[in-house]
């Protein structure tokens, strides 16, 4: 079920091949880099280090800041999307600062709420609430804007919890598109409900939201990145309700594509729960091997992306 992307995954990326190629190659031309951006943005969450590579190199041309601030913008997701926090931080404040001298309130929205969201994981709230606070300035009297910051601050925020209002607002969004209102490190619209149902113990209600999220994500090939974060709460979700087999399964086919995309936290979370399994399923030598892996990966994105006095998990 996971791996249904595949395939698509991999047209997608010779088809940016093919267009692309010919504008790094020929033109830098402010036209050639609008079209070779928006390829890269479509690959972004199948191949996110397709976009890297696109984006470094549109980054060294960009002729004005709203070219800066797309791309860097770009970059941000793509390096968050892969786990590296350092140059995500790098690139959301390269877009910030190019942010001041551009007036696309949309990117200059998301790039605030992005770095707000990037600063929140590593337990920088002080900043992330300034981030935030910029955020509602510019969105202020467009109800448009406004919900992009109403969903940051229930999703992400979780300093002051409202599970009736997070229930209420992600449906009011759910006849957009999934991904409209969905955040890099969270998931997506779908994916929100049915975690808010599990924190209030409605089993039932938060299995259809699951199953409603990742038919969505299949349906409409949004890509592998979010399938994966679908996925891993799912079956977290089996893994509370002890159904360890079918958790397990779950858990084994997300390892495929993690390794591709090499994010050591998400790995570390996929060991866990595989250790977890394990345990539960009477295999210790399995149990014992997922343990170390967990730890190993959990060990690599502390020392890659915090400081002593901060907190990963």
């Amino acid at each position: 079920m996971l791996l249904i992307l595949i395939d698509m995954r991999t047209f997608v990326i010779c088809l940016l091949v093919m267009l692309v190629a010919p504008s790094l190659s020929f033109s830098q031309e402010s036209d050639d880099s609008e079209v070779v951006l928006q390829k890269a943005n479509e690959v972004l969450y199948f191949d996110p280090a397709q976009a890297i590579k696109i984006g470094e190199h549109l980054k060294h041309s960009s002729k004005s800041s709203k070219e800066s601030l797309l791309t860097n913008l770009l970059l941000a997701k793509a390096y968050l999307i892969i786990g590296n926090y350092s140059q995500a931080i790098a690139s959301i404040e390269s877009a910030l600062k190019a942010s001041k001298e551009d007036n696309t309130i949309n990117s200059r929205i998301d790039a605030y709420l992005l770095a707000a969201e990037i600063y929140m994981q590593l337990n920088l709230f002080d900043i992330a609430k300034k981030n935030v606070a910029e955020a509602n300035k510019i969105a202020e009297n467009n109800s448009n804007l406004e919900k992009k910051v109403t969903a940051y601050n229930l999703f992400i925020n979780n300093q002051r919890i409202d599970r009736p209002s997070q229930i209420k607002f992600a449906k009011s969004i759910l006849p957009q598109n999934e991904i409209d209102y969905a955040f890099i490190t969270k998931g997506t619209s779908s994916q929100a409900i049915a975690n808010t149902y599990l924190a209030l113990e409605k089993t039932d209600s938060a299995l259809i939201y699951f199953r409603k999220s990742i038919k969505n994500l299949e349906e409409n090939h949004l890509g592998t990145y979010w399938k994966m974060l679908a996925f891993l709460d799912y079956g977290s979700y089996l893994l509370d309700q002890k159904d360890y087999g079918s958790a397990q399964k779950i858990f084994q086919e997300l390892l495929v594509d993690a390794k591709t995309f090499n994010n050591a936290k998400l790995l570390y979370r996929i060991y866990s729960n595989l250790s977890v399994c394990s345990q539960a399923l009477g295999n210790q030598s399995e149990f014992q091997s997922f343990r170390l892996k967990s730890q190993s990966s959990g060990n690599r994105f502390r020392n890659t992306n915090f400081n002593r006095d901060q907190r990963c998990f």
